[in-house]
């Protein structure tokens, strides 16, 4: 269901889809380069993710869909699922094997059938929904502490499997993807 990958029949989600591949490998020096050249304007770093559905050309974009693909994975351990996004992406795939439709597999339906919680409380009711809190001070906050607390600039790529994740080690860019 890649054309729908929210399953509502016209959204394209590419943040989700090129968060998801930032995410496998880690952004952080994209991000880290990001913020120190617009004086850590956070706001508009989430702003780049437009609504989500926009063709990617800019560094701040496909920065901004890796913040908010690890802003879904954060969302989704808080709600419960240890495996984080791991969790999602099977259960997508778990629901085209059985050809459940685009409908019943996408982005809305995961939010719905698993209750992934707001941080300032309630759950996502689907996509544009998170985008509107990723683009708002949830978001805004939640890059505003991992930039604080270092995580941009230590040695993990923040990459999925790395120790910004919760791995047992700190992966650079030569552990993510190996010669």
């Amino acid at each position: 269901y890649y054309g729908d990958i929210v399953g509502d029949g016209s959204s394209q989600a590419t943040w989700f889809k090129e968060g998801i591949a930032s995410f496998s490998f880690g952004e952080d020096s994209r991000v880290a380069a990001i913020l120190a050249s617009n004086g850590n304007d956070y706001a508009s770093l989430n702003a780049a993710i437009g609504t989500g559905n926009e063709s990617w050309v800019s560094a701040e974009q496909y920065a901004s869909s890796y913040l908010a693909v690890k802003y879904l994975h954060s969302r989704i351990v808080a709600s419960g699922q240890a495996d984080g996004i791991k969790h999602m992406t099977t259960w997508i795939k778990t629901q085209f094997d059985t050809s459940s439709g685009a409908s019943n597999s996408g982005i809305n339906a995961y939010f719905s059938t698993f209750n992934i919680f707001k941080n300032g409380g309630g759950s996502f009711s689907g996509n544009a929904d998170f985008i509107s809190e990723f683009k708002g001070s949830d978001g805004y906050t939640f890059i505003q502490n991992l930039h604080n607390s270092g995580e941009f600039s230590n040695a993990d790529t923040g990459s999925i499997r790395g120790s910004d994740e919760g791995g047992a080690v700190s992966l650079n860019s030569f552990d993510v993807v190996p010669d």
